[in-house]
């Protein structure tokens, strides 16, 4: 499923799943850099949540700003939970060797095609960059796509957390709690905003 039907069904699916389970959750699609958070008492967050390596993929200056807008709009006492992606990770998906295959469909291109992948880690700017050359089977047509993702290192992690605003910063080496193969690229950071 392209990028453009991937987010708004994934919204689509929290809803529906939000309904069917009688949860008050609101979603929106929105860019996280620019997107309004709730700031007055009414819509102050209790809960932010970013997994998945999501974080990663913002230039630092977008990470600490996304941060700190989310520390500014939680409730005192608010949590924090992260799942960025470790630093050996985001340097060997910059390291991996060129790469293609054939699909029916996928994450570019709702039609079949051909996808060749060629990756690069920037060891000055510790960032890894992916390309992505999608050939339309039919058409012979080429899109192309790129993402970066920023390499940090632990206590950089803790640093970018606790400036944004945050105290009792855990580093953990999972979601849940102890180390778990099944999550091994990612870790696992855990905040709250001082209750005072």
């Amino acid at each position: 499923m392209p990028r453009h039907r991937f987010r708004p069904a994934a919204i689509a699916h929290a809803r529906d799943l939000a309904q069917r389970e009688d949860l008050p959750c609101t979603y929106d699609l929105a860019d996280l850099r620019r997107a309004p958070f709730g700031t007055d008492s009414d819509a102050a967050f209790g809960l932010v949540m970013m997994i998945s390596g999501q974080l990663n993929v913002f230039r630092r200056d977008e990470a600490y700003a996304i941060l700190k807008r989310a520390c500014d709009a939680f409730t005192p006492g608010g949590q924090l939970l992260l799942e960025p992606q470790r630093f050996a990770t985001v340097v060997a998906s910059g390291s991996a060797a060129p790469s293609w295959y054939a699909a029916a469909d996928g994450l570019f291109s709702d039609r079949p095609h051909l996808q060749l992948k060629e990756s690069f880690w920037d060891e000055q700017a510790r960032t890894s960059t992916e390309r992505f050359f999608i050939v339309d089977a039919a058409t012979g047509e080429v899109t192309r796509h790129a993402m970066s993702n920023e390499a940090y290192r632990d206590d950089e992690f803790e640093a970018l957390v606790v400036t944004a605003g945050f105290d009792d910063v855990q580093l953990l080496p999972s979601l849940i709690g102890v180390e778990d193969e099944s999550q091994s690229v990612n870790l696992a950071i855990a905040a709250r905003k001082p209750a005072h």
